[in-house]
């Protein structure tokens, strides 16, 4: 997106449209320009940090994904600076699915049959 110098006022309606719209389509590089200045600025701030925290989180479940879904290492675990509250719940969220999915995969192994791993330190 091309870079619009702002009053500190007031905010450029059809540029914040547009970058909302290319973000609600799953454009992770849409921003707002980072030179606008006053309430106008810290708007721009606030929508490019939760476009970028969006990014990060689509690349860390992409990450979570293809590490367990694959390579079947379920002992990954996904990490996404700067999550808070909803998207913190999402993440954990996920994770709980996998680690369920992984679980029942274990479990009952690859013919259905039930299997648990003795203690350590006791004979079967």
């Amino acid at each position: 997106m091309r870079t619009q110098t702002q009053n500190s006022d007031s905010v450029n309606a059809k540029l914040l449209l547009k970058t909302l719209v290319a973000f609600k389509k799953g454009d992770f590089s849409a921003r707002l320009p980072g030179e606008w200045t006053g309430e106008a600025g810290k708007i721009a701030d606030t929508l490019n940090e939760i476009i970028e925290l969006s990014d990060r989180t689509a690349k860390e479940l992409e990450r979570v994904s293809r590490v367990v879904g694959k390579e079947g290492k379920i002992v990954h675990r996904s990490a996404v600076p700067g999550a808070s509250g909803s998207w913190l719940r999402l993440r954990s969220d996920l994770m709980s699915k996998f680690e369920s999915g992984a679980s029942s995969t274990l479990d009952t192994g690859c013919c259905g049959s039930v299997r648990r791993a003795a203690p350590v330190g006791t004979r079967s």
